[in-house]
Order: C-alpha cells, then structure tokens, then sequence
C-alpha cells in the first residue's frame, strides 16, 4: 500500500515537472516582441535626435548593426540572444543622445569662442589700419580694406551659423576669418616696419 502511494505521488511530482518544463519551453519559443519594439523604438529616437545626427553618427550606426543582429537572431529563432541584443540596441541609441549632447554643448562653446576671437582680431586690425593710414603706410589700403570686409561678411555668416545651431561650420567660418584678419594685421605690421628701419 505504502508503495502505490508513492509510485502515485511518484507520478504527480513527475507530471509537475513535465508541465513546468512544457511551460518553460513553450515561454522560450516566443520571440522578446516587448524587447525587441523597445530596441526599435530607441534607434527612431536617436536617428531623429538633431544632436544625435549630428554628433553621434558612429553611435547610431553601432545601434544600427546591433539591431539587425537582433533581428537576425530572431527569425532564426535564437531568442534569447535577439532579447539580449536589443537591450543592447537600447542601451547604444540612449548613449548616442546622450553623447551627443555633450559633444553638441562643447560645439556651441568652441563655436562661440572662436567668433569672440574673431570679432576681437577684427576690432584689433581695423584700428592698426586706420593708425597705418594716419602714418601714410605705403601699403595697398584699398586691397587690404576689402579683405576686411570679406572678413567681416564671413564672421556675420559664421554667427548666423552659430543662432540656427550649425556649430561646427560657425566655427569653422569663424576661423577662417580670423586667419584672414590675421593675414591683414601682419602685413600692416610689417609695413610699419619698413618705416622704422628707414628712420
């Protein structure tokens, strides 16, 4: 008697196990749709993310590659490995936006510097030429005073690069036309002199 009860319970614990493991399987054989949205959602946001696109295209391309391993792996029905690779997915997209930002807010700063010493180097020259006028510099003044001008047409394109957020580009205008400056500030110095010596 003693032992039909424990074949019977023998049986039940048996038939638990199978149930569990039936459950278990049958879990596994689902491919991760919530993980798997998830990580599409994500990449959308970091591709229509303005800094992002501009400041984290490595990032966004990583994502990218990730999220077509993720789908690979599931319509080969690796699941567990497409569950992972989208949390990864997720993971890359959120750090692109978030790197972007910061690289975006350093663009801004250096931007915004090298306006600051392009305006100054402008202010810096133009006294220097009106001081060589007043001296009578043999110098070409007209020549130079175009150059000025273009300087100062280039610095008013970088800043309004600068106001509609194209950081990078205002910086480089800004730049530019701080080494064209520069290149007017250098000839009047040498005119100068050329003056002093004959004195």
């Amino acid at each position: 008697m003693w032992k039909r009860r424990y074949d019977v319970i023998t049986l039940v614990v048996l038939f638990c196990v199978l149930v569990g493991l039936t459950f278990a399987l049958q879990s596994c054989s689902k491919p991760p749709t919530a993980e798997m949205d998830a990580a599409r959602a994500a990449l959308a946001n970091a591709e229509n993310d303005p800094d992002a696109a501009s400041y984290s295209a490595n990032a966004i391309a990583r994502a990218k590659d990730l999220l077509a391993q993720m789908e690979a792996a599931s319509q080969a029905g690796n699941y567990d490995s497409a569950k992972s690779l989208a949390a990864e997915v997720v993971s890359a997209a959120n750090k692109a936006i978030e790197d972007a930002k910061t690289a975006a807010a350093q663009a801004q700063n250096d931007a915004q510097t090298a306006i600051n010493a392009a305006k100054t180097l402008m202010n810096e020259t133009t006294a220097s030429l009106e001081n060589a006028k007043g001296a009578k510099l043999k110098l070409d003044f007209a020549g130079l005073e175009g150059e000025m001008t273009q300087a100062q047409s280039t610095i008013d394109l970088s800043q309004t690069d600068y106001n509609n957020g194209r950081y990078n580009d205002a910086k480089q205008k800004a730049e530019n036309a701080r080494s064209a400056i520069a290149s007017v500030q250098s000839r009047v110095a040498e005119g100068a002199q050329v003056v002093n010596r004959k004195k």
